[in-house]
């Protein structure tokens, strides 16, 4: 999952229903920060790439992203690379 952001959007909402579950991306932004609320279906993972200059500035429920149900993968331009396994996320990035 990769949002793609555009100038004159400050938001987006969007779902999908795969053969796995319902996957769901709701991502919104301001002058000061980025937020995005992703949820994945049971027995997946996914690749999230979240934009961020480095990724230490990446939280995940106003915390640090460690746990074991995700892991940093890389940095690929300005995305922090992550891989989650399924359940609810809510991303966050101050600029």
């Amino acid at each position: 999952m990769k949002p793609q952001i555009i100038d004159k959007l400050d938001h987006v909402n969007a779902s999908f229903h795969s053969v796995y579950g319902t996957i769901r991306s709701s991502w919104k932004r301001n002058d000061t920060s980025f937020q995005w609320k992703i949820t994945i279906p049971c027995n997946t993972t996914a690749t999230v790439y979240i934009p961020a200059p480095s990724k230490t500035k990446v939280k995940e429920n106003g915390k640090k992203p460690v746990s074991k149900d995700m892991k940093f993968v890389k940095m690929e331009g300005q995305y922090a690379v992550f891989e989650v396994r399924s359940g609810n996320y809510l991303f966050s990035v101050e600029r």
